[in-house]
């Protein structure tokens, strides 16, 4: 006899300990639930892109004039 078909076996022949198994886990997980911190708003916050970008010998204006034309479009 195979170890899933012993398994399967005594989880017939046990449903009550099997049925108590499933509430106390029921229970335990809606209890963990309750406690999960959920915030019913999330905090808004405006967008914000950061770019690190190492192009010598060009100025800061003209490095973002590069990235927001290919952000805009």
């Amino acid at each position: 006899m195979s170890l899933l078909s012993s398994f399967v076996r005594s989880v017939i022949h046990k449903r009550i300990i099997v049925l108590a198994c499933c509430i106390l886990l029921l229970i335990m997980g809606g209890m963990a639930l309750r406690a999960l911190p959920i915030q019913p708003y999330p905090g808004v916050a405006p967008l914000t892109i950061q770019a690190i970008s190492q192009w010598p010998g060009r100025h800061q204006y003209s490095k973002e004039q590069q990235l927001m034309l290919n952000q805009e479009e």
